[in-house]
């Protein structure tokens, strides 16, 4: 199993927002459907850095990994900063087999617009079935290649004359094999069914996700509580993080679950929301929940403040995001303040 090629995966992780376009993208289901089942179909060892099973901070494993992983595919969509980050840590640790790929709709900026990136269409919440087979065969032959021929793809390398790569001192190589066993072994015992309890970031996010579709509030809130405190206590560093999205779920979570009492939930959420820069954030989902829960504040009866930031609230969700839901709201809520005055 020591012997096994290892493929290290940089992108981010669950739904997030590409703040050009507005659109939400589930980025889990590209790693599933897209990049997971062709690595592994290739017999290496595929991992994302919120796979990993660890104690103390990702740090020194990520950078780790960064170096000495057979193969790093990063996945660009979203511009997300972190995967740009390590993306140019990679290129400029190693020459050779890095694969860059994105969905469709990205803008690249100038120092990769000149650099290869796979392009794959996504639908949001999915991926169309004829577009995996294609990006499959297309990531397929793109590993075989890197693989094979072991050409310079790192800009790093390519216009940088004689450039030599780094390399590891004795002592710390071998912590590197042990990381790389470590991933391999939790790939082997996935594929015999007996991996154990799970208690990466990933599962944690995973179940969060499912108890809010089963309306189990209080159990979400907890379960992404326990996320948050995974990335804070540095067992999940900024570069694997996804606090916006952690926060949103759990300012969803904790105004559904009402607790100590639905007030104090809806003020609770706010203030969570403020976390991630509510004031000036063009985060749509940001937005569009912080308008609702002020919209919730109004109707039981906290005063007429709370009319007045919903509706410049989803003033601002509209304009991010012409969707329905910002529409149908601000509409309602201009009438209401309307009436509201009328009555007055």
């Amino acid at each position: 199993m020591t012997n096994v090629k290892k493929c290290f995966v940089v992108m981010g992780f669950g739904i997030k927002t590409d703040l050009a376009t507005g659109r939400k993208l589930n980025l889990d289901k590209s790693y599933q459907a897209l990049i997971k089942p062709v690595v592994e179909s290739k017999n290496i060892a595929c991992i994302r850095a919120d796979e990993i099973r660890h104690a103390g901070s990702i740090d020194l494993q990520m950078y780790q990994q960064l170096l000495s992983a057979d193969i790093v595919i990063a996945d660009l969509s979203t511009a997300n900063v972190n995967a740009f980050y390590e993306l140019g840590i990679r290129h400029a640790l190693k020459p050779c087999t890095t694969i860059i790929m994105s969905e469709a709709l990205l803008g690249y900026p100038f120092d990769v617009n000149h650099i290869v990136i796979n392009r794959y269409t996504h639908l949001g919440d999915s991926i169309d079935y004829f577009e995996v087979l294609r990006f499959q065969k297309l990531l397929g032959e793109t590993i075989d290649t890197v693989i094979n021929t072991q050409l310079p793809d790192s800009p790093v390398y390519t216009f940088i004359q004689g450039l030599i790569p780094p390399s590891l001192k004795a002592g710390v190589n071998r912590v590197v094999g042990q990381v790389g066993d470590a991933l391999t072994e939790k790939a082997g015992a996935a594929e015999s069914g007996s991996a154990g309890e799970d208690h990466s970031l990933s599962f944690i996010i995973k179940q969060g996700e499912e108890a809010l579709q089963k309306k189990q509030f209080d159990a979400a809130k907890t379960l992404f509580e326990t996320a948050l405190h995974m990335v804070h206590d540095g067992m999940e560093s900024p570069a694997v993080s996804n606090n916006t999205y952690l926060i949103q779920r759990l300012a969803l979570a904790t105004y559904q679950a009402k607790q100590p009492n639905y007030i104090a939930a809806l003020n609770n959420a706010i203030e969570l929301l403020e976390k991630i820069d509510l004031a000036r954030t063009n985060d749509p989902e940001t937005v569009a929940l912080a308008g609702s829960i002020e919209k919730h504040l109004f109707e039981e009866g906290q005063g007429d403040e709370h009319l007045n930031n919903a509706i410049l609230l989803y003033q601002r969700g509209y304009y991010l995001l012409h969707n329905r839901h910002n529409g149908i709201n601000l509409a309602y809520l201009l009438q209401l303040r309307t009436t509201t005055v009328l009555t007055n």
